[in-house]
């Protein structure tokens, strides 16, 4: 095992247990919740571009950027009920370094034949994002009437800053 490897390997198992404990806590507060919960683990997310594999490493923790720079992630948001007042999706993050920022958009799309430039038409797009070091909660906003229909679908792109992780997607259903 090269140095890169020991430092990478250490660096997520000193994350992991903090990390593990924050998708605890937030699977304990999302049962006190109004609204439907789902949880998602962060591995769910997987690279927008083909070159940028090598450099997203998806494990317990959630999916974590090993690169030097920023890369682009999409993460599919399963539904658990018809709720047609949207949502809010709350997108856990850890950063290590801090020097970046971690940005998200969600859409929510309508599953009508409605289309818009050749694509379901959206509804609702809203972003949300963080930068610094450590545990953080980013919140995109997709609720309140027109937002969502019975049959809408939820999808989530992401700028992932370097030396940080994709921790669980969060999708609270009103």
């Amino acid at each position: 095992m090269n140095k890169r490897n020991i430092i990478v390997s250490t660096r997520r198992s000193a994350r992991f247990a903090t990390l593990s404990a924050l998708v605890g806590s937030l699977a304990a507060a999302s049962m006190a919740s109004a609204g439907t919960w789902s949880l998602h683990s962060g591995s769910v997310c997987k690279e927008y571009a083909a070159s940028d594999a090598p450099y997203l490493l998806a494990g317990p923790a959630g999916l974590y950027n090993d690169a030097s720079a920023a890369k682009l992630v999409v993460c599919p948001v399963v539904r658990k009920t018809v709720a047609p007042r949207g949502a809010d999706i709350l997108v856990e993050v850890s950063a290590g370094g801090g020097a970046g920022t971690t940005g998200c958009n969600g859409y929510s799309n309508n599953c009508t034949s409605e289309l818009n430039a050749g694509r379901p038409f959206m509804l609702a797009s809203g972003y949300g994002g963080v930068s610094g070091a450590g545990n953080q909660s980013l919140k995109i906003g997709l609720a309140g009437s027109g937002k969502s229909n019975a049959c809408s679908s939820y999808m989530v792109f992401c700028s992932l800053a370097a030396d940080a992780s994709i921790v669980s997607i969060n999708l609270d259903e009103k």
